[in-house]
């Protein structure tokens, strides 16, 4: 699989998100979390510049794509998740430690947006007790590179460009509709839909109210404008 060569806006924009998401979890700026919809947004935009280097799918394209993705994720993500454990023994009590240790196994395959799904708010006092929460973007980010590549692919990369244009503003007001109908949706049998949680919850941690955020990012590496000496992201509207 073709690199792809490094782009110091990224970094810039990275740095930006980790200082926002820092500073909201300090309580110093309440908006801070939405760092996180960003690193969707460049990890959309990364990983369609990468695909898009690739002229036909193959096992071993798709093969060597996730291998990159798991090895850049996986040791570090055991790696914190062992310190996170034993200290988590010497400090928790039994009870909280029995639900970290189920965080922990959800978190080291990827699934724990969902664990904390069933669980209350993320940003209630709570979380403090959840060391393993912050994983739940990971959760996120593999289901993308699980799912993004195939449908890349297969549909999106030779003949349907503007899908990502009409998904995203259709998941926008979905999203903006079920909000608006909240109420409703959790006092009756809507509510079924979304197994009795709070709808919140249900936007912030599952992929299918994420994804729209990928392919903003998608969008955007489909139709930048390639010029020497200008910025990539005002440029791939014009």
């Amino acid at each position: 699989m073709k690199t792809l060569s490094h782009i110091p806006e990224i970094d810039g924009l990275r740095a930006l998100a980790v200082l926002g998401v820092f500073l909201f979890h300090v309580d110093y700026l309440s908006g801070g979390f939405l760092g996180v919809d960003v690193f969707f947004v460049i990890s959309g935009y990364l990983i369609t510049k990468i695909l898009n280097k690739e002229k036909n799918l193959n096992f071993e394209i798709f093969k060597d794509f996730f291998i990159k993705r798991f090895k850049r994720l996986y040791p570090a993500l055991v790696f914190v998740s062992i310190i996170i454990l034993i200290i988590s023994i010497i400090i928790i009590d039994p009870i909280n430690l029995d639900r970290i240790g189920k965080s922990g196994l959800f978190s080291i395959i990827f699934l724990s947006n969902n664990f904390f799904w069933g669980e209350s708010s993320y940003f209630d006092t709570s979380s403090n007790l959840k060391p393993f929460l912050h994983t739940w973007s990971l959760g996120i980010e593999f289901t993308f590179y699980l799912i993004f590549p195939l449908v890349f692919f297969s549909i999106l990369k030779n003949n349907f460009k503007t899908f990502f244009f009409c998904i995203i503003i259709l998941s926008s007001l979905l999203i903006l509709y079920i909000l608006s109908k909240k109420p409703l949706f959790e006092t009756n049998i809507l509510s079924g839909f979304f197994y009795g949680k709070y709808i919140d919850d249900t936007l912030f941690f599952l992929f299918p109210f994420r994804f729209f955020e990928f392919l903003f990012g998608s969008y955007v590496a489909f139709h930048e404008k390639k010029k020497k000496n200008t910025i990539i992201f005002p440029n791939a509207f014009l």
